[in-house]
């Protein structure tokens, strides 16, 4: 099933990411109001929500047609009449975590006591940004570490595709899997590379962040179409959807429109 881009209200596909990634912050807002570290518990659950709504696999093609797939961390970028204010936020947090507001490359790890001072503008700063009507539908952002394969194959084809796959609901209930298809743009400059950046830097020193010196570039990865690719029934060689909308309902791709010219799964 192909999910309208950019529709308002939010898509199924924006829907699960504003809610795994606001189920974190709000992790992480109990913990500060509590002033103490995570659970164990807590860990696992903030690993998991973030790890199926942050990490995406980016698929990009060469001119030879040759895939390339690449797990990335995955950013929502905001609206464009609420990325300045996003940035002046990250800009008040990172001065308080480091000292100040602007870093030319990985900054020094804060003292445990500066760290957790912080702890509740990190929370807050996420809970607000995570907001159907300060986010941008359209587009995600990715940071660039490495400039190889990736990096070579937008150069010459901006032609790609994301695909998030995760759990559903609070509970764990359910499976949802979306592949986004995207026009990458390559940035240098520019407010929504500087809150990318800086949003990496504010979360750097969570356990399963991995500091970097410097970021060269990034992609404002432009969203055309969302296919819903969550697995449902099939009963003697007839799809069964049961109330689903995904599965058989995908529209035919392109072999130029989609890197891997893939339909469902």
């Amino acid at each position: 099933m192909e999910i309208g881009s950019g529709a308002t209200p939010p898509n199924k596909m924006i829907l699960w990411q504003l809610m795994a990634r606001r189920g974190a912050a709000e992790i992480m807002m109990r913990a500060a109001e509590e002033r103490r570290d995570f659970t164990q518990a807590e860990q696992g659950q903030m690993r998991m929500m973030g790890y199926f709504s942050h990490i995406g696999t980016l698929i990009t093609s060469s001119p030879e047609g040759i895939l390339n797939s690449a797990s990335k961390g995955v950013l929502m970028l905001p609206s464009p009449q609420w990325l300045e204010w996003a940035v002046e936020r990250l800009g008040d947090i990172l001065e308080k975590q480091y000292g100040a507001r602007d870093h030319a490359g990985a900054p020094h790890r804060p003292s445990k006591e500066t760290w957790d001072a912080a702890a509740g503008d990190r929370a807050r700063f996420l809970l607000d940004l995570y907001q159907p009507e300060r986010i941008n539908h359209r587009a995600f952002g990715v940071l660039e570490i490495f400039q190889q394969r990736t990096y070579e194959n937008i150069q010459a084809n901006p032609v790609c595709a994301l695909h998030f796959s995760g759990i559903s609901g609070e509970r764990g209930r359910g499976y949802q899997s979306f592949q986004v298809n995207c026009r990458a743009e390559i940035v240098t400059e520019g407010l929504e590379l500087r809150f990318m950046k800086d949003i990496k830097l504010m979360m750097d020193y969570y356990g399963s962040h991995v500091p970097q010196a410097s970021y060269r570039c990034g992609y404002i990865l432009h969203v055309e179409s969302v296919l819903d690719k969550a697995p449902f029934p099939q009963v003697a060689g007839r799809h069964v959807p049961q109330g689903h909308p995904g599965g058989q309902d995908h529209p035919p791709t392109r072999p130029s429109d989609t890197p891997g010219n893939s339909s469902h799964a």
